[in-house]
């Protein structure tokens, strides 16, 4: 008895599984691979400004009020002038001040300016927009 139901276990077994062992699988997918995209040309960059700010910082003054001093690099081998503007905005209040500067070919040069603004407020609560642009020649 015990070698009929041995038996009709492996026949059953093989009646099972046989298909799934005679047909390994094959490849998917495509027969041949994807075409690779074609280049695209670059977009056209725009041309960087030869001043630029490079670095700016904020201090304290005796007073107690904010400086900030906003360092401005020249790209090009030539002196260069150009305008520098700060723009401190504390809760709605906005305060603006600019300068004159010449950067030296290749250089950079430093501007401060000082704002009728608590240094603390403007830590808690402000922000600074630094720019510079380049004199036309």
């Amino acid at each position: 008895m015990a070698t009929k139901r041995r038996a009709l276990l492996c026949a059953l077994g093989l009646g099972l599984f046989g298909g799934c062992l005679s047909n390994p699988p094959g490849p998917t997918g495509p027969r041949t691979p994807p075409k690779s995209p074609e280049p695209t040309p670059r977009e056209e960059t725009e041309e960087k400004p030869p001043l630029y700010v490079d670095d700016f910082e904020f201090e304290e003054t005796a007073e107690g009020e904010l400086r900030a001093i906003v360092t401005v690099g020249n790209r090009t081998g030539d002196d260069l002038d150009g305008t520098v503007v700060g723009l401190v905005t504390v809760g709605d209040d906005e305060h603006e001040e600019s300068e004159d500067v010449t950067v030296a070919g290749d250089g950079v040069a430093e501007v401060r300016f000082a704002y009728p603004v608590a240094y603390e407020d403007f830590e808690r609560n402000g922000s600074f927009t630094p720019s510079v642009t380049a004199s036309a020649e």
